[in-house]
């Protein structure tokens, strides 16, 4: 039986390390109009009961067993400079998970488009439900 479907959407997204490698260009470029936001992978998500499915140019399941952390908002590593107006309309999504060994950190647009709200908000309180 298929995985039954309770958010789903596209998104555009990056890994905390690959933010490491962002300079001053990347910051400028996340200041002009009509620019995306700075990510590094872009596809659909979609949430199911047991877990965050990514599919597009890079291909993640996570596991909602495997979860760490969930954090709305900027930080050091996905920083205002990344996007235009500094983060007035909306803010990335952060999850932290376990993968074998490792601790990973994704970044999160959830439904970005030019004229239309980022669905983040959407997502961090369906998870943050779904964990409790």
């Amino acid at each position: 039986m298929a995985d039954q479907y309770l958010l789903t959407g596209s998104v555009l997204w990056c890994y905390d390390l690959e933010l490491q490698q962002a300079n001053l260009a990347d910051e400028f470029r996340g200041m002009m109009s009509f620019t995306m936001p700075l990510h590094y992978h872009e596809g659909e998500i979609a949430l199911t009961h047991n877990s965050i499915i990514i599919n597009g140019d890079a291909d993640l399941r996570i596991p909602l067993d495997n979860l760490q952390q969930l954090y709305m908002g900027f930080d050091e590593q996905y920083r205002r400079t990344f996007v235009k107006n500094g983060g007035l309309f909306w803010q990335p999504l952060k999850i932290s998970y376990a993968d074998n060994a490792q601790y990973r950190s994704i970044y999160l647009i959830i439904d970005f488009s030019w004229f239309s709200i980022v669905k983040n908000q959407l997502w961090y309180e369906t998870l943050k439900a779904m964990l409790e």
